[in-house]
């Protein structure tokens, strides 16, 4: 049991104790808050979007050219 359990190091006390993690509930509140920061953040990309002057198509073209060109995406020290 004690491999599935995560220990800290007190170098003062010389002891090994669990680590603290926090509750569910503090772990929800933490969770809502970066849900809101997200949707608000998508909201204001959609405002955006609507009122700029690329149609769909266009904008579904190029986003597409760049995941091509992300996913084609190399590392500089990389050696084929």
């Amino acid at each position: 049991m004690i491999a599935h359990h995560e220990l800290e190091y007190d170098p003062v006390s010389k002891r090994f104790s669990e680590i603290k993690l926090p509750n569910i509930g503090e772990i929800y509140d933490e969770l809502e808050k970066a849900v809101a920061v997200i949707s608000l953040s998508l909201t204001r990309l959609s405002f955006l979007l609507m009122d700029a002057d690329i149609t769909l198509k266009v904008f579904e073209r190029v986003i597409k050219e760049d995941v091509a060109n992300f996913w084609d995406l190399k590392a500089a020290t990389r050696r084929n």
